[in-house]
């Protein structure tokens, strides 16, 4: 009887693996930026190192543009989002620009998912807000979220915190961030700084 030869284990399992590879029969997770929306659904997103977006299927909800995140590359053609690149918090690079009667004082914000955390600060340069007895004011927009695919997804009305007085404050589907109403009687005057904080769902590309 001819003696049993053992076969390398490891050097067949890593020949298989090489033979997966060359007849592109992985599975690889790339990291890659979105850049925008793919005509037929989806989105177009950059692998790293690569040169031309390509179509991408987001597993993970909608996704702003520049937006960084983890695909899984699966044969023949797929190409899906499963997780977000962490970029922590980004200071004074939010895409926003202030209305007349109102300057830009700061910003900060940090994507979670498929929601965004922004805080924006303005300063008054126009005439001074004033309440009446029951604190409506005319609503006074504040400026407008220039990214289309970081605007909410929905109306959202949260708080804002002034050098005086504090109130509500609005981001529609349009970008707006508007003041609606503070204390009874109370003042942002010229020169006040006003900040406002806001979580929403982003509408994505």
């Amino acid at each position: 009887m001819r003696p049993v030869q053992h076969l390398p284990v490891k050097a067949l399992a890593e020949a298989v693996v090489e033979r997966a590879v060359r007849v592109g029969l992985t599975w690889r997770l790339r990291p890659a930026t979105v850049v925008g929306p793919a005509e037929a659904g989806g989105v177009r997103g950059l692998y790293d190192g690569d040169v031309a977006p390509i179509r991408m299927v987001s597993m993970v909800g909608r996704l702003p543009r520049g937006a960084r995140v983890w695909v899984l590359c699966t044969p023949p053609a797929g190409n899906h989002v499963v997780g977000f690149i962490d970029a922590g918090l980004q200071v004074g690079e939010f895409p926003w620009s202030v209305s007349a009667g109102w300057g830009s004082a700061g910003s900060s914000h940090q994507l979670v998912g498929a929601s965004c955390h922004v805080t924006l600060t303005a300063v008054r340069t126009g005439a001074a807000i004033t309440a009446n007895a029951q604190g409506n004011i005319t609503d006074s927009t504040v400026g407008t979220i220039v990214e289309e695919s970081l605007r909410p997804a929905m109306t959202v009305v949260q708080t804002f915190r002034g050098v005086t007085t504090s109130g509500a404050v609005q981001a529609n589907a349009a970008g707006s961030v508007v003041l609606l109403d503070m204390h009874p009687g109370s003042t942002i005057g010229t020169g006040d700084t006003v900040t406002a904080t806001l979580v929403y769902p982003i509408a994505g590309v």
